[in-house]
This record gives structure tokens, C-alpha cells and sequence, in this order.
């Protein structure tokens, strides 16, 4: 088990310094940098792993209520997303895996009735930040297309 662990640990050093090559580079020189990477699997290099943390239509939107609220509970959290059709069930299924995946913290509180709360986790802000560049680059060319039909009105 240890040496497995040893060796995914390697792998896993490895790709970070490729991904360190690749994202100091220009473009010129990244596509020659990458034109020499061996192709990998699917899901190697991470950025799918990274994208299931968040997929299916509900976590997104709880992890954005509680980036605002910093600690909501489970009824404030479904008070918000009712009208946009959440159901207990997904609410909870989605809570459950982003507790699995360290993006959010559930806090139960030694109290009558017990209080539990939900919070983000340093690993889900640093997740949140590549997001909001993500949504930064998409806002930028959806300008450029808007300002260039514009001119073509």
C-alpha cells in the first residue's frame, strides 16, 4: 500500500511540473511543449476530477449560497433553492458528496434541539477561484462577440 502510494505520489509531482511548464508559457512555446507530452487517459491530468467535484445542477448553486452566507443550515440552504425546484433528497445527496469531498464542512452543534451547519473549506475557495476565472474568460469573449455584432448592426 505504501509503495502505491509512494508511486502515485510521484506521478502526481511529475504532472505538476508539466502543468507548471506548460501554464509559464507562451503560446508559441506551449504548443511546443505540449506537442511533446505523451497522451494520457482520460481524467489524468486532473481537470475532469476537477470539474466532477462540482458537476451535476445543484452544487454549484449551494456552494454559491454559502460563499455569500459563509455557515448556512440545511432548511436556509433549501429556502434559497426551492424555487428552482431542489428536491430533500438532492439537497441532501449533494451536501453529502461535497462533504466527502472536503469542499464543504458539516458542523453539529451539541445543542436542543442539535443544530448542524454547512461551510466552505479553504480547498473549495481555491476551487472557487479557478471557477471565477473560468467565468472571467467566458465573459470576455461572449463581450468581444457582443461588441462585434454590434458593429455589424
Amino acid at each position: 500500500m505504501v509503495e502505491n502510494l509512494l508511486e502515485q505520489l510521484k506521478v502526481c509531482n511529475d504532472n505538476l511540473a508539466v502543468l507548471e511548464k506548460l501554464l509559464n508559457t507562451d503560446e508559441t512555446e506551449f504548443f511546443e511543449l505540449y506537442h511533446e507530452i505523451q497522451l494520457a487517459p482520460v481524467g489524468f491530468w486532473g481537470a475532469e476530477k476537477a470539474l466532477a467535484l462540482i458537476d451535476g445542477k445543484w452544487k454549484h448553486a449551494i456552494l454559491m449560497r454559502l460563499f455569500r452566507n459563509k455557515s448556512m443550515r440545511y432548511s436556509q440552504i433549501k429556502r434559497e433553492l426551492e424555487e428552482y425546484g431542489i428536491t430533500d433528497y438532492m439537497l441532501s445527496a449533494s451536501l453529502k458528496e461535497l462533504t466527502r469531498d472536503k469542499l464543504v464542512i458539516k458542523t453539529i452543534y451539541p445543542e436542543v434541539p442539535v443544530r448542524v451547519e454547512y461551510s466552505v473549506t479553504h480547498k473549495a475557495f481555491t476551487l472557487w477561484k479557478i471557477f471565477l476565472e473560468l467565468s472571467y474568460w467566458y465573459n470576455s469573449y461572449q463581450k468581444e462577440e457582443l461588441e462585434l455584432n454590434l458593429t455589424k448592426v
